[in-house]
């Protein structure tokens, strides 16, 4: 998996970009018409705000000078795999059909996340069994993130739910744009290639998928 790890990447990146704008989007502009993207600008900035504070980001470089520190790096990549679940909890919460696509984009990023979180284990000096439960605690993140989404979301308006739908758009996005899609860019030229159709391909089951809404 690691060899085609910039194209499975590449592959996540397309799914949340077109979760976030053919899924989350729509439901999100029926809930709240008139400041719907506004919402989802401040839940795209608050996240890079978010990133920069308690360094998220998943590279896996052996230069990375942001993952030099273990409780910084543990907590910043809790808090992005308690994120991920709150997206998909509150899309659940507006709709089956969208809580499954939302499921879908975000368990495929999951996996290079995974193996992001056990090469930085690793390279902190930690055991091959460390990282490894380690980068299994952190990612039950998810899954309380997508509980606790679902619980609060049953209690909110409609506007304030489509503020939250907004806000988890404009999360996404910035996942695909500034977190994933990046670290692509550094292969080979017919590597990216193959990472542009997985892109795409990412985008295109995405759309194919509006169909059951």
């Amino acid at each position: 998996m690691y060899r085609h790890r910039n194209t499975f990447i590449s592959f996540a990146a397309g799914m949340l970009l077109g979760a976030a704008f053919l899924h989350l989007m729509p439901e999100a502009f029926a809930l709240r018409r008139n400041d719907a993207y506004v919402w989802a600008l401040a839940g795209l900035v608050a996240f890079y705000l978010l990133e920069h504070l308690v360094m998220l980001h998943s590279c896996v470089e052996e230069d990375c000078q942001a993952h030099t520190e273990l409780i910084p790096i543990v907590f910043g990549l809790a808090i992005h795999s308690l994120t991920d679940g709150l997206v998909v909890g509150i899309g659940l919460r507006a709709g089956a059909n969208l809580g499954i696509v939302l499921l879908l984009a975000v368990a495929v990023h999951k996996a290079p996340d995974v193996l992001a979180t056990f090469s930085i284990l690793m390279g902190l000096q930690h055991t091959p069994a460390q990282s490894a439960w380690g980068a299994f605690g952190i990612l039950m993140f998810t899954p309380l993130g997508l509980l606790l989404g679902y619980l609060t979301g049953g209690m909110m308006s409609r506007p304030m739910l489509g503020a939250l739908l907004s806000i988890s758009c404009g999360i996404l996005i910035y996942i695909a744009a500034a977190d994933l899609i990046p670290q692509t860019h550094r292969v080979r030229e017919m590597v990216q290639y193959a990472n542009i159709v997985a892109l795409v391909t990412g985008a295109a089951i995405m759309q194919a998928m509006t169909v059951f809404e």
